[in-house]
């Protein structure tokens, strides 16, 4: 199968106020997204063996 030279992106805006999400992850990349989900009011679960200073921080300063 040849490999494809141009990806395509498909932007998509969903309302995510009290769904349930989960973050698989608990690095910096995961932070950013908790962030973001906790400020569109989701109902976020985060799945990690560990977790980031900046993850920890983040989820201190939001609460979803």
């Amino acid at each position: 199968m040849p490999a494809l030279e141009n990806a395509f992106s498909y932007p998509i805006m969903l309302k995510l106020q009290d769904k349930k999400c989960v973050i698989i992850g608990g690095g910096v990349v995961a932070a950013r997204k908790l962030k973001t989900l906790c400020e569109a009011k989701a109902q976020v679960t985060c799945i990690a063996p560990s977790f980031a200073q900046e993850f920890l921080e983040t989820a201190a300063l939001h609460s979803c």
